[in-house]
């Protein structure tokens, strides 16, 4: 399994935004081959700590087909026409194999 992890630095101000174009997509995800689960992590603080989106894939390669998909572009389309200051950093993409679950996922 794998866990891909979108850190993503929204300003407080476009907090409600952020989360309303998430919650418009919430659906995008089922029926992805190979996605698990998707997570999506307010943070206590926006102005020190990112939002992180969290996905969990079968393989690495469900995870890259998902990546050039329909559904993908679709995901993301609201999120290419958001305002420029939205963002107080560059979002990062970090990718880990689970080596070890106790929680039964």
């Amino acid at each position: 399994m794998y866990v891909v992890a979108n850190r993503i630095y929204v300003r407080r101000a476009f907090a409600a935004p952020f989360e309303q174009a998430f919650a418009a997509h919430a659906d995008d995800g089922e029926g992805v081959p190979g996605m698990i689960r998707n997570l999506v992590l307010r943070p206590d603080n926006p102005d020190e700590q990112p939002y992180i989106v969290m996905t969990f894939w079968e393989s690495l390669e469900a995870f890259r087909a998902w990546t050039q998909s329909e559904s993908f572009r679709r995901a993301h389309a609201g999120m290419a026409h958001a305002p420029r200051d939205m963002y107080w950093r560059q979002n990062q993409l970090e990718i880990y194999e689970v080596i070890q679950d106790t929680g039964g996922l």
